[in-house]
C-alpha cells in the first residue's frame, strides 16, 4: 500500500478518535449537569455504544497504519519518537480501557455494582479522570509524532 494514504488515513482517523473522545467527554459532562439521572443514563447509554462502534475500531486502524507506515518506510524501531508513540499507545490504550471501565459501571443503578463500589459521582469523577488522561497522552503522542519524524 502506498505511504502516503496510510499516512493520510492514519491522520484522519486520528482526528476522529481525538475529536470524537473531546467531545463526548465534554458533552458528558455538560449533560450530565442539565439534566436528570433518567436522561443521563439513556444517553449514557448511547455514548457507550458510539464508543465501542467509532473509537475503539478506529484505534485499531490508527495502530495498523502506524505499523504499516513503520514496515513501508523501513523505520528503526529505536527511534524516540517511535518508541514514545508506542508507549503512548499501550498506556492510552489501558486509560482508556479503565475509563470504559467506570463509565459502564456508572451506568449500573447502585443494587447491582459490585460491593464496596463509591457513588455515581465518585465514578463519574474516576470515569472523566482517565478520560481526560487518555486524551492528554494522545495529545502528547501527537506532539511526537509531528516532530519526530524529519522527512518521513
Amino acid at each position: 500500500m502506498n505511504y502516503e494514504l496510510l499516512k493520510t488515513i492514519h491522520i484522519f482517523i486520528g482526528a476522529i478518535v481525538f475529536g470524537s473522545g473531546l467531545s463526548m467527554l465534554v458533552y458528558e459532562q455538560w449533560f450530565n449537569q442539565k439534566h436528570a439521572i433518567n436522561a443521563q443514563l439513556k444517553t449514557s447509554q448511547r455514548l457507550l455504544r458510539l464508543n465501542l462502534c467509532v473509537i475503539m475500531p478506529a484505534g485499531l486502524i490508527l495502530l495498523l497504519t502506524g505499523i504499516g507506515m513503520i514496515h513501508i518506510k523501513h523505520l528503526d524501531m529505536r527511534l524516540f519518537w517511535i518508541q514514545g508513540s508506542t508507549i503512548g499507545f499501550m498506556i492510552a490504550t489501558i486509560t482508556y480501557l479503565i475509563s470504559l471501565y467506570y463509565y459502564r459501571l456508572s451506568l449500573y443503578p447502585q443494587s447491582d455494582r459490585p460491593k464496596g463500589t463509591t457513588t455515581i459521582k465518585r465514578i463519574q469523577q474516576k470515569h472523566r479522570f482517565f478520560a481526560w488522561m487518555t486524551l492528554i497522552i494522545i495529545m502528547a503522542m501527537i506532539f511526537l509524532m509531528v516532530n519526530g519524524p524529519s522527512g518521513v
